[in-house]
């Protein structure tokens, strides 16, 4: 009984140390073509069969709290590969904004770890002020598509950051702006403390971040917070935001009643009195969402 020896430049070393995180096991449905939420898992810069710098990027699919029907996608990875040519621009773009970054950042201020895998691409370890962690959320929209030898395979189509959904993912955007002039912009989703309660501290603090981020407010640092004294910075957060909004559409009301003619300077006095004393407007109710009691690993929207 003879000793194999193996040919090629691959070695021991090589396979014990390569990049597992693409083999996770998926045995869930087919998912199909539409806009998800997805867990940055691989970010590494390689080389195109033309030998153009690519970003490689993997991504793992995280069901939305918001939408059960995704409950079955969970832990599905797709690959990309964002070649970095002035022909591909447009999908570099819109990759760096989602994670918040800007095109300096990409090409001056990357760096990886040096160390080559088996097709001699290196991990990304930080791209500006954004580290990558394994764990940034992500949104990407996906399609049904073939590769250049007519094999099916699924393309990430475009990306964007997590607040940036506010429409319904399978609507088309002509239509989705048509809704808008007809319907007018919906409500975000605000979450009940007990919904708040089921949530883990990291999914607490994602969603707390991209509150502050929309409605432009500074955040408060959450180093050491505790899940209660952040639930409650929340809520807060959220219920000034419906304050300002029911100010400003008692302003907008006021604007529009019809002219009358002036009134004499006494009742116009008292009037001005009454109006001031007069309750503020109800705030406006709370959508519920669906509780999370199983989805601990669900994106936060």
């Amino acid at each position: 009984m003879g000793k194999v020896t193996w040919g090629g430049d691959l070695d021991a070393k090589t396979i014990d140390k390569a990049d597992r995180s693409q083999f996770k096991p998926y045995a869930g449905p087919a998912v199909p073509d539409g806009l998800y939420a997805w867990r940055i898992k691989v970010l590494k810069r390689g080389k195109s069969s033309n030998k153009n710098d690519q970003l490689i990027v993997g991504l793992e699919l995280v069901p939305r709290s918001s939408r059960p029907e995704e409950k079955g996608y969970a832990g599905y990875f797709v690959t990309d590969y964002i070649t970095l040519t002035e022909a591909a621009a447009w999908r570099v773009a819109g990759f760096t904004d989602a994670i918040g970054v800007t095109g300096a950042d990409l090409m001056q201020k990357t760096k990886d770890t040096g160390e080559k895998d088996s097709k001699g691409s290196t991990e990304i370890v930080s791209i500006g002020n954004w580290k990558h962690t394994k764990k940034a959320l992500i949104l990407a929209q996906i399609a049904k598509g073939e590769d250049n030898k007519g094999k099916a395979r699924t393309d990430v189509k475009g990306y964007w950051a997590p607040e940036a959904l506010t429409e319904d993912p399978t609507t088309e955007p002509d239509e989705a702006e048509d809704d808008e002039e007809d319907e007018g912009e919906e409500d975000a989703q605000v979450y009940t403390r007990e919904e708040l309660k089921a949530m883990k501290l990291k999914d607490l603090k994602a969603l707390y971040l991209a509150t502050c981020e929309e409605q432009e407010e500074d955040p408060e640092d959450l180093d050491d917070i505790k899940k209660g004294a952040l639930i409650d910075l929340y809520l807060a957060l959220v219920e000034d935001e419906e304050d300002d909004e029911d100010e400003d559409e008692d302003e907008d009301e006021t604007d529009e009643e019809p002219e009358t003619d002036p009134e004499p300077p006494k009742k116009a006095a008292a009037k001005g009195k009454a109006e001031k004393a007069a309750p503020a407007k109800a705030a406006k109710g709370k959508p519920k969402g669906k509780a999370k009691d199983d989805e601990d690993d669900s994106a936060p929207f």
